[in-house]
């Protein structure tokens, strides 16, 4: 469970009403990790109705200006910003796609601290090619399963075997989930 995923206990010790939140959106152009929680707040609580909308994406578009996407990029950004603190708002949203795997997220960052820069531009290519190297596994494996025993000798099939049982660990083990 990620730190942005709240019970319905959490969600009931939290009383800030839509105008304090709203607040807190308000300065928070400021700081995307409040405007993360304030707009998961009032998503989760559907606070948005006390504001005269029918969906939360009808709130957003009307009363801050930015559609669903947007609202969606902050709140993974913010969810990011809880697992590897210090993140601005770009670099947390470059790291979004893989933030189900903290474990790859500081990975990603340390080798971008290791080439020298860590900006959003970087961790967006680095997350980009560990994507490419997740597809390159999953065609590899579509690959090998589609090869019928009539097509190899005996060695090959033992070979094909380990490699199949390979490949199938290190899916298990890749940390990129579309």
């Amino acid at each position: 469970m990620n730190d942005l995923t709240r019970t319905q206990q959490d969600l009931a010790k939290d009383v800030r009403s839509l105008d304090e939140l709203e607040k807190v959106i308000e300065r928070g152009k400021q700081t995307f990790m409040e405007v993360g929680e304030a707009l998961l707040s009032i998503k989760e609580r559907r606070l948005y109705r006390e504001a005269g909308f029918d969906t939360f994406d009808a709130y957003c578009r009307k009363r801050w200006g930015f559609g669903k996407r947007r609202a969606n990029q902050v709140l993974a950004a913010a969810e990011v910003g809880t697992m590897v603190p210090g993140l601005n708002e770009r670099q947390a949203r470059a790291l979004a796609p893989i933030r189900h795997d903290p474990e790859l997220m500081r990975e990603v960052v340390e080798q971008a601290l290791a080439d020298g820069t860590i900006t959003g531009r970087v961790l967006a290519k680095i997350v980009a090619e560990e994507e490419e190297r997740y597809q390159l596994l999953v065609s590899i494996l579509e690959l090998v399963r589609q090869i019928t025993p009539d097509e190899v000798d005996d060695k090959m099939r033992a070979v094909m075997r380990e490699m199949l049982v390979l490949l199938k660990a290190k899916l298990e083990q890749s940390r990129i989930h579309e």
